[in-house]
């Protein structure tokens, strides 16, 4: 493990080089990551190797986390084509057929989807009725939707998010009934 000391100059980031005394941390130029090395041994997993310098391991790591995020994006597809069907429900006239697919959706949450990116980007999810929505997210733009637990998929581009806010908003409905005064007066 490796532990900093803490850092004077009150910021999250701590100092890796010693302060000599009399001198001011906090105008200490930082340390570029080129010429930073990684000095443990190679690591299977993020590919980072002995004497990497900290960008080349930042990069292999985020080209780790851009290959899962692609594998689940994918994984999540395969999942929502191959059997997520309750019940199907077509209607036909002489010309249109329309086909609704509905799962059971045990537990619904309320979702943001960010597309911080210029271009629209495709998003799908089971609506809390159990009905499949594909949709679009504009860029850059902010959606909330209220879909079925674990059903939001997000194609995993760099600038585009999914963040679970909870359960979904609830509309209450307020009813207020007025009783009419009815005054009655008595002459003798």
């Amino acid at each position: 493990m490796l532990f900093l000391p803490q850092n004077p100059c009150c910021t999250t980031a701590p100092l890796v080089t010693p302060v000599a005394c009399g001198c001011d941390p906090c105008s200490a130029a930082p340390v570029p990551t080129n010429n930073v090395s990684y000095s443990g041994p190679n690591l299977s997993c993020t590919l980072i190797a002995t004497c990497d310098s900290a960008t080349v391991a930042f990069q292999k790591i985020d080209t780790q986390i851009c290959s899962l995020k692609q594998q689940i994006y994918n994984l999540q597809m395969a999942l929502a084509s191959c059997c997520p069907t309750t019940t199907t429900t077509s209607t036909s006239t002489s010309s249109t057929t329309t086909t609704t697919t509905t799962i059971a959706c045990p537990s619904c949450l309320f979702y943001s989807v960010t597309n911080s990116t210029l271009s629209p980007v495709s998003i799908s999810y089971y609506q809390c009725g159990g009905t499949l929505v594909n949709t679009s997210v504009a860029g850059p733009s902010i959606i909330y939707v209220c879909a079925c637990a674990g059903t939001l998929v997000v194609p995993p581009v760099p600038g585009v998010s999914s963040a679970n806010l909870g359960a979904c908003p609830t509309t209450t409905t307020t009813t207020t009934v007025r009783a009419t005064t009815t005054t009655t007066t008595t002459v003798r």
